[in-house]
């Protein structure tokens, strides 16, 4: 696995092995995802570099949201476009495409 610099991480990639402080402290899991915030804790602790998990060179496979993820979703999309007339087809789909393009927590 390749061995990046904090520098050149961004926000989505996957970390390949654990994390520690220089006292062995244990900032971030492997395998899990990278956020803004885990760089900010990087930079503060000093790790200059990280194991990340390469990209896979075919599109992953979706997993499902939970029905109460779902829903919570849906309301998001119903408040983001709130100011449109949800009977418009181009709306509709403009909805659609937010929905299975937008990140759920």
């Amino acid at each position: 696995m390749p061995i990046i610099p904090i520098q050149e991480i961004q926000p989505g990639m996957t970390l390949t092995t654990d994390i520690r402080d220089l006292s062995g402290r244990l900032l971030l899991s492997g395998g899990q995802i990278i956020t803004q915030k885990s760089l900010r804790v990087f930079k503060i602790w000093g790790i200059t570099e990280a194991e990340i998990t390469p990209e896979p060179t075919h599109n992953p496979i979706k997993t499902h949201p939970t029905p109460l993820a779902e829903f919570e979703f849906s309301n998001e999309t119903i408040d983001f476009f709130r100011f449109n007339d949800f009977q418009n087809p181009v709306i509709q789909q403009l909805a659609r495409y937010y929905m299975e393009h937008k990140e759920i927590p």
